[in-house]
């Protein structure tokens, strides 16, 4: 894949010039006039008379046209902008986008959302992209970077919060990403496993000691939840007289549930993860320094991946996890929960899976913990600066548009555009609620709702507003925009904090050089296949993990695939990054 990206950037740079004043080489040529930008940051209007901006982006199944969504007519009325959108489905970004590159007769003018790292280091390396920290061509300023000039909310952000700078700098210094800013929480984005509190409640699980809960009232170490889920299947949890009807355990395998499950042992992941815990226990229960602390390390090769997998297994043979594991689907998810047969999922709010009337049976269910880990870690799964949002092929001459127009976005009084549109119009305040305080803003603002016409879903009515709806957070966020009035989204919200004091990702945002990422990416492919044929296989039993010879030949195997090696690159990036705070990893 990478040897293809690499290919296709060579082509777009080589084929267009990097310094050609035209948006493409073959049949769209634009004749652009470099007075009708408006330069001054203050003006909302960019350029005197309209022009057309080309973008490609990702679109999720619910939307429509985006150039018809409120958000983008707006920004057209303000900014005398005119976005045309190539939407492509989640499902053909990668191989669409490639094909972009190579498109000279319609090339993008910016590529909107979803730019994977890898893409950025390669496209940037070749000379195909923009530097968003270097100069204005058209005026030859030197004193301030393109940033400085032209994005002064961003600018205003990344003085801010340094790490949005760190994420997005690339391995030659320069910055060519913006970044997708999210100031809403103490971290990134998380999923809530739900126990269903109710059924702990009907067998008095409570009443047995320590053997299945704490003192929280709900699991909080692997055997609890163990015995939790063993004593939902074999009893009737859900007072229904039907002791064969519970489902314990609801999981995929993509879903955020064998990620909590790992965190409980130590790693939040299953791949390359930097080890955080200070300390760990012993065979006695004993709290010890951790050997592995501030290591970079490949998870499978751990005992602690070792006791993960055991801990699967046994849920999985035992019956407490569903045994379509390897073939669940959002429809097995909700049709079990619609009919109250859940023991424990995953998911953003219960509500979403079993229906606002069993909403309340269900709980956040806090980090666990296990035998030799004591240390609660929770998956942050999407970062709170995600280098990702926007990148300018080095051939439009609209960079200095397109900048402007995207610093629209990361305007306070512009961010609840990319949620909820115009006040009064698309929503509007609830009174009788109590507010909450913003300390961005210094000020508290009332609870809302939007006002959907009559007949129209929710979320439908919202995806005709805002892309946001659909793919997840906007561009920019400061306030959490879930936060409205309505009783099971706010819960949904207390129960996404229980995470907050855990949140880790299972390395800081990175960059790599393009050779860096080749070679990372052939190890990895190579390992990663590998180990993933053998992750399920644990799982079911078909090899044993319990077995040392097996799990000794598992080892062997991946040492072969020189698991050590990506460790080390890793490691060379992770010390760049930091320099006065290094990893423990030994590099010679």
């Amino acid at each position: 894949m990478f040897k293809k990206i690499l290919c296709l950037c060579l082509a777009a740079a080589l084929a267009c010039g990097a310094a050609s004043l035209f948006a493409g080489c073959g049949g769209r040529k634009v004749d652009y006039d470099p007075d009708n930008f408006i330069a001054d940051p203050n003006s909302e209007q960019i350029v005197k008379e309209k022009i057309t901006i080309n973008m490609f982006t990702m679109k999720a199944s619910i939307q429509g046209q985006w150039e018809d969504m409120y958000l983008f007519q707006e920004l057209e009325r303000r900014t005398n902008i005119h976005v045309e959108f190539e939407e492509v489905g989640l499902e053909d970004v990668a191989q669409m986008k490639g094909l972009k590159w190579e498109d000279t007769e319609n090339p993008a003018d910016a590529f909107f959302l979803g730019n994977q790292p890898y893409e950025v280091a390669q496209y940037s390396q070749l000379g195909a992209l923009r530097e968003l920290s270097g100069y204005d061509e058209y005026t030859g300023n030197t004193e301030k970077t393109l940033l400085e000039l032209y994005a002064p909310n961003y600018s205003h952000w990344m003085e801010e919060y340094p790490e949005i700078r760190r994420v997005t700098t690339q391995a030659d210094g320069k910055i060519y990403v913006f970044a997708r800013v999210a100031l809403n929480a103490e971290g990134g984005e998380v999923a809530t496993q739900y126990i269903n509190k109710k059924w702990i409640e009907n067998l008095n699980l409570a009443d047995f000691g320590d053997t299945y809960v704490g003192e929280s009232g709900l699991p909080e170490t692997t055997e609890q939840f163990y015995n939790t889920l063993k004593a939902f299947k074999e009893y009737d949890a859900n007072d229904n007289e039907n002791t064969s009807d519970e489902v314990p355990l609801i999981a995929s395998m993509n879903d955020a549930s064998l990620n909590f499950l790992s965190c409980a042992f130590g790693f939040v992941g299953t791949g390359i993860e930097i080890d955080s815990r200070e300390t760990v226990l012993d065979d006695n229960g004993n709290e010890i320094p951790n050997p592995n602390y501030n290591k970079i390390v490949w998870v499978p090769s751990t005992q602690e991946y070792r006791e993960y997998v055991q801990y699967l297994n046994r849920l999985y043979t035992e019956g407490l996890m569903h045994d379509g594991l390897f073939t669940n689907n959002d429809t097995n998810l909700n049709s079990l929960g619609i009919q109250g047969r859940l023991g424990s999922f995953t998911s953003s709010g219960a509500y979403f899976v079993v229906g606002q009337e069993k909403d309340d049976e269900y709980v956040a269910l806090p980090p666990l913990v296990s035998e030799h880990n004591n240390t609660q870690l929770a998956y942050e799964y999407a970062p709170r600066f995600d280098p990702t949002a926007l990148i300018i092929p080095k051939t439009t001459p609209y960079y200095r548009e397109i900048i402007r127009w995207m610093d629209q976005l990361y305007a306070l009084e512009n961010e609840s555009l990319q949620y909820r549109g115009e006040k009064d119009v698309h929503w509007r305040e609830v009174e009788g609620l109590e507010p909450t305080y913003d300390p961005l803003r210094d000020e508290y603002l009332n609870r809302w709702e939007l006002i959907v016409p009559e007949g129209m879903d929710e979320i439908a009515f919202q995806a005709t507003l805002t892309y946001q709806a659909g793919l997840g957070n906007a561009v920019f966020t400061t306030v959490d925009y879930d936060n409205s009035g309505d009783p099971y989204r706010m819960k949904m919200i207390e129960e996404r904090k229980t995470y907050y004091p855990y949140l880790k990702r299972y390395l800081p945002q990175l960059t790599h050089t393009a050779e860096e990422l080749e070679e990372i990416s052939a190890l990895e492919d190579s390992v990663n296949t590998y180990m993933k044929n053998n992750y399920g296989r644990f799982i079911n039993g078909e090899q044993d993990p319990f077995n040392d010879d097996v799990w000794a030949e598992f080892l062997k195997n991946m040492e072969k695939f020189r698991y050590t090696d990506i460790e080390k690159k890793y490691a060379v990036a992770y010390n760049r990054a930091f320099p006065d705070a290094p990893c423990a990893n030994e590099l010679a």
